[in-house]
């Protein structure tokens, strides 16, 4: 499924809730956000008649955000069903880990492909501090049993900001230590991200070399590149590197060695690098809203045709109007996002 713009559309992002158990700084006020009812929540079953539609106009990854996903109840039935769908071939979660040790293995039988794992202290009171939570012993353990899943791929996302340089040190070091590759998402100016101040990727090199020594392009990199400034698909990586089956999709970080590194390092710059050009993916959200970019606002509200009867055929139109709808670029640092609404409830 292509764009008006030629890019390939085949990666759904699917928010199931807008709730979390945490109170990140970047994502949510300490007092919350206005929750959604549950009766406004797409059920599993509509997600799946989502999914059925996607994946026949050629979508191929689902990945499964919130809020946080794990709080939604049974969320290995919901990945099983996906699994199931012929054409979807990876299913992927991101979540912040505290309740991951006791749901993966469910998770894992009903065929999860991978974890992204959100992470932006390695210490208790710095976790909290950030959090809004005293949780970090359960996502520690959430974090271990990860990486003790074999095949499993494992990634861990920070969203640097100022002031916390030393736990971003420490978060690199676990691309130093495990098998996880870390990637530093730049802050984007959506709901309480635009009160903070990020870090920019040229201040987090020159952080990260100060500690970690000079980067190099990884065994992965291209004949011929200059060390470090190069671009390549993320890969999917398991016990040796790699799954069996990966597409090895495009994705937009841009990715380091260090040395010594078990893993890499990665950058996704979406606000200061934009690489709207080579985006492949639409989301869904919680509430039924079908969005082509975090952006903006618009999108088709595939709830009210799945409730309304309209049938499958008015579904994959409605997929195809988001697609060929999409926005050539977001406008984040370059002017005031119409997107009003907070990371948690568009389903980060």
């Amino acid at each position: 499924m292509k764009d008006k713009y030629g890019r390939t559309i085949e990666y759904l992002r699917v928010s199931v809730t807008d709730r979390c158990d945490l109170r990140c700084r970047h994502c949510m006020p300490p007092e919350g956000v206005p929750l959604m009812a549950h009766e406004d929540i797409l059920s599993y079953e509509e997600i799946a008649a989502v999914v059925t539609e996607a994946a026949k106009l050629g979508v191929r990854k689902i990945r499964l955000t919130g809020g946080e996903p794990l709080v939604r109840p049974q969320l290995a039935v919901l990945v099983k069903m996906l699994k199931s769908i012929p054409g979807i071939e990876q299913v992927v979660l991101t979540t912040n880990g505290v309740r991951l040790a006791q749901q993966l293995p469910d998770l894992l039988t009903a065929g999860l492909s991978g974890v992204n794992f959100s992470l932006n202290a390695m210490d208790r009171e710095a976790y909290e501090a950030f959090a809004g939570r005293d949780r970090f012993e359960a996502a520690m353990a959430g974090l271990h049993a990860a990486l003790d899943a074999p095949g499993l791929s494992v990634k861990i996302n920070c969203v640097p900001t100022k002031g916390r340089e030393e736990q971003v040190l420490k978060i690199a070091s676990l691309a130093r230590d495990t098998r996880a590759s870390v990637r530093f998402i730049e802050l984007m100016p959506i709901g309480m991200g635009a009160v903070l101040k990020g870090i920019p990727k040229i201040e987090l090199i020159d952080l990260l070399q100060k500690k970690y020594g000079p980067f190099s392009h990884d065994e992965a990199g291209p004949e011929g590149v200059a060390p470090g400034e190069y671009r390549r698909p993320e890969r999917q990586r398991g016990d040796a590197g790699g799954c069996p089956g990966d597409r090895t999709p495009k994705g937009p970080a841009e990715y380091y060695r260090f040395p010594g590194f078990a893993s890499d390092i990665g950058f996704i710059s979406a606000v200061s690098h934009r690489f709207c050009g080579d985006c492949n993916r639409i989301r869904l959200t919680a509430d039924g809203m079908l969005k082509s970019c975090l952006a903006f606002p618009a999108g088709e509200d595939v709830k009210a045709i799945l409730r309304g009867g309209a049938g499958e055929e008015a579904l994959r139109e409605s997929i195809v109007r988001c697609v060929q709808n999409k926005p050539k670029q977001h406008a984040f640092g370059f002017q005031k996002t119409e997107e009003q609404r907070s990371m948690s409830q568009i389903g980060g």
